[in-house]
């Protein structure tokens, strides 16, 4: 059963929360296959104003991270395709910007990292000489 854990700065409003979710349980069953809405389980937690740190700086957007766990039996395509529209659906409803957004998606056919909806690959920086 495929799985969202969705945290962002405390203070969203209800609504916005919950046109998120429905919209993402619909999207779900849109473009995942072998997935209908009822399957999709999502978990909505709220982080404290001082909790939001990137690169140990604090961070003032809402910065909605998403973690999605799917099992086997939908496409690396239709996983990604998933992942670009939960950053759709949170930037139009949250108001926030697409480099807020980060998703996971953890998968036993292979993980997947975006900011913004565009897929980040790290590498190691090679040595300046």
């Amino acid at each position: 059963m495929p799985t969202i854990d969705l945290t962002l700065r405390k203070g969203c409003p209800d609504r916005a929360l919950e046109a998120c979710m429905k919209e993402i349980s619909c999207a779900a069953e849109e473009i995942l296959e072998n997935t209908r809405t009822g399957m999709i389980r999502i978990s909505v937690f709220e982080a404290e104003e001082d909790m939001i740190l990137q690169g140990g700086e604090g961070q003032t957007g809402i910065c909605p991270t998403v973690i999605f766990t799917v099992g086997p039996g939908r496409s690396v395509q239709a996983r990604k395709a998933f992942g670009r529209r939960i950053t759709d659906i949170l930037v139009k409803n949250l108001a926030c910007e697409p480099k807020e957004v980060r998703v996971y998606i953890l998968s036993s056919e292979g993980n997947y990292f975006a900011i913004g909806g565009r897929p980040k690959v790290f590498q190691e920086k090679k040595e300046m000489k």
